[in-house]
């Protein structure tokens, strides 16, 4: 976080009632934030019963509002319901006998969640609610709905770009790998997740039927030479878990430079990954490589789409006086971004008021949003 955005955030919370503090043991807060590190596709982290960190991926910009001083004046008010209409921010809530979302149009969806919901997002046609051990899939009008048990507390919810799927990743400590399940957002249709158990060493950032998009530290292996390589043998990727269970293809693109991506050409239903094809997307026989790979035309545009979005020159509309990547967020108990560059909110639990940034503008505007009663988390969209 820059020093601008830390001193906004710094100056509205002091005061406040303290954060709460990162549960003992494991680290759990700086784990969350060492893997916030790496790049991260509308990606949202969660902590249960410790402190609540939402993670989104590096280029998730911060605006840096150098013409706003929190302690030069007192804050605008903004209601909940200009945040609803103007915003269209949603509410999780916590009533008397249940949770729910109260949506932009202020209705009440119920939820099926008995346990606080600590993620609530907001996808194509359906809610994705989690809570210990469990991820609900509740129609966007509450009519259906579905649950899912997750053999984690602690877990990580990846959207894919369409907003039609989500995967729940955690990590498994008797294997040492980080357990995949990718689940289909329709809350009609229970349908088994697609399973996967890969290395720490990458992360998922988007798929379709056929391709795999993760990203990994690849140049300060490879040096960024084009060519063969055998990262899955020598560093266990785990690749052919994909393989086996149906997938064409998987695309690596590298942390620091998501422009060069490693390619593996898998075969279908066979546990076999043997070698990676690496080069730059910028050359037309790579994007051949992903589409031939494939067996996908539109692939080639999945890696480039994510890759405008990470990459170090495409990190949206960012003010040319600054605007920098959120670091430590353990200011607030809550920071969320929203994934369409509406809004960001930072709050703890105790709090009456939120800290709400308006991005919608050609300045960003800072104001104390009153949430509504009961309310415990905004819900966070993705279309």
């Amino acid at each position: 976080m820059s020093d601008d955005i830390e001193a906004l955030l710094r100056a509205e919370l002091a005061g406040r009632a303290e954060s709460a503090q990162p549960p003992s043991g494991e680290g759990l807060a700086e784990v969350a934030m060492a893997r916030a590190g790496r790049i991260r596709r509308r990606r949202l982290g969660v902590a249960v019963g410790g402190l609540g960190l939402v993670l989104f991926g590096t280029a998730a910009a911060v605006w840096t509002p150098w013409t706003i001083g929190l302690t030069d004046a007192p804050l605008a008010a903004t209601t909940f319901e200009e945040a609803q209409s103007e915003l269209d921010i949603e509410f999780l809530i916590e009533s008397e006998d249940s949770y729910g979302v109260v949506n932009a149009d202020d209705e009440y969806i119920r939820l099926a969640a008995t346990e606080e919901p600590f993620a609530v997002q907001r996808l194509q046609g359906a809610y994705v609610v989690s809570s210990s051990m469990q991820v609900e899939v509740t129609a966007l009008d509450g009519t259906t709905s579905l649950e899912y048990e997750i053999p984690s507390e602690y877990f990580f919810t990846t959207v894919r770009s369409d907003a039609e799927a989500f995967a729940v990743d955690y990590f498994y400590e008797d294997t040492g790998r980080q357990h995949y399940d990718l689940f289909s957002a329709d809350a009609g249709t229970a349908e088994d997740p697609v399973s996967l158990d890969l290395s720490s060493r990458i992360t998922l950032q988007d798929w379709n039927d056929s391709l795999l998009v993760f990203s990994g530290d690849l140049i300060s292996v490879s040096g960024g030479v084009t060519g063969t390589h055998h990262f899955n043998d020598q560093y266990d990727w785990g690749l052919e878990s994909a393989a086996e269970v149906g997938y064409e293809s998987v695309v690596v693109a590298d942390l620091g430079n998501p422009d060069y991506v490693c390619v593996a050409d898998l075969d279908p239903g066979v546990a076999l990954a043997e070698s990676e094809e690496c080069g730059y997307l910028d050359d037309p026989l790579t994007e051949e490589l992903i589409s031939e790979a494939s067996v996908d035309e539109a692939a080639p545009e999945l890696v480039e789409d994510f890759i405008a979005e990470h990459g170090e020159e495409a990190v949206g509309d960012v003010p040319a006086d600054g605007a920098s990547v959120p670091g430590d967020l353990t200011e607030s108990e809550y920071y969320f971004i929203d994934p369409l560059g509406r809004w960001q909110l930072a709050f703890s639990s105790e709090d009456d008021t939120w800290v709400l940034l308006d991005t919608t503008g050609d300045s960003p505007v800072v104001s104390e949003l009153a949430p509504p009663a009961g309310a415990l988390l905004p819900v966070v969209s993705h279309k």
